[in-house]
């Protein structure tokens, strides 16, 4: 269907230009999220600067630079970047990033298919439903990533 994301196998293994990043990402995550989140090369960079993702390459981006985008992309709305990267790292000191990568894009779209698939689909109360769990949901995540991620400059207040 539409709402699926390529598995680490699918990305390209040759190293990409940023334009070449920024449409790919773009085209992947395209069903996931509004026009106005599109990727541009300003944000690529700003990732780099807070260290959520890592460096160019002689400015060419790898398989592991597309999939740690995507997934922060896929997180942004809800969780901080920082934090983001915290999960990351986190899981990447027991998961390799292709079983990491993997594992979001399969989470992703198993979570879009039952929240597309629920009864009234289409309607208010249904939308409104979604909202609150939304919001929910985006709260119960933060305060649990503030609890396993505490943050250096909450820590010395």
């Amino acid at each position: 269907g539409e709402h699926t994301l390529p598995r680490w196998s699918q990305l390209p293994e040759i190293d990409l230009y940023m334009d070449q990043l920024v449409s790919l990402s773009n085209k992947y995550i395209g069903p996931y999220q509004s026009e106005e989140e599109a990727i541009t090369p300003s944000m690529i960079n700003n990732y780099v600067k807070m260290l959520a993702l890592p460096a160019p390459n002689k400015k060419r981006y790898s398989r592991e630079h597309l999939a740690r985008l995507i997934i922060i992309c896929l997180m942004k709305r809800q969780l901080p970047i920082s934090t983001i990267s915290n999960i990351v790292e986190d899981q990447l000191r027991t998961m390799s990033i292709d079983k990491f990568y993997d594992y979001i894009a399969e989470t992703t779209e198993e979570t879009f298919r039952l929240v597309i698939t629920s009864e009234d689909a289409g309607s208010a109360k249904n939308t409104i439903s979604l909202a609150v769990r939304a919001s929910a949901a985006c709260t119960v995540a933060r305060n649990t990533a503030d609890i396993l991620y505490p943050d250096e400059k909450k820590k010395n207040k």
